[in-house]
């Protein structure tokens, strides 16, 4: 059975939560997937700007994601940003969120270079 892509209504992008020490707060990150879906969200996001996705690694997104997908339940959908630069690495990321259980991307637009106004 495969997760929700209905992305309609409140969907959150949950903060990334660290440790004094850099680490991932991952038990602070279930209290506020927990407190999210109590609040009547009606999907959650992770990897957008509050969540420091641009500087995560692939392990803590893998890490994140399964906190997320595992909190949330099987029916709300999840949206994972993509923030690579290249198309390579975007692919790898979606990819990588799917097989965590992400079911929609939120892929941001190659930000390096500057289209010109016709594009």
């Amino acid at each position: 059975m495969s997760r929700s892509t209905d992305v309609r209504g409140l969907i959150p992008v949950l903060a990334t939560p660290f440790h004094p020490d850099g680490s991932l707060d991952l038990e602070s990150l279930r209290r506020l997937v927990a407190f999210s879906v109590a609040s009547g969200a009606d999907g959650l996001a992770v990897f957008g700007f509050a969540s420091e996705g641009f500087t995560l690694t692939a392990a803590e997104r893998a890490a994140i994601l399964g906190v997320v997908c595992a909190e949330a339940g099987p029916d709300l959908p999840i949206v994972a940003g993509v923030s690579a630069t290249g198309t390579g690495d975007a692919v790898d990321q979606s990819l990588a969120a799917q097989a965590a259980g992400a079911s929609v991307g939120m892929v941001i637009p190659p930000f390096m270079v500057k289209p010109s106004p016709a594009q």
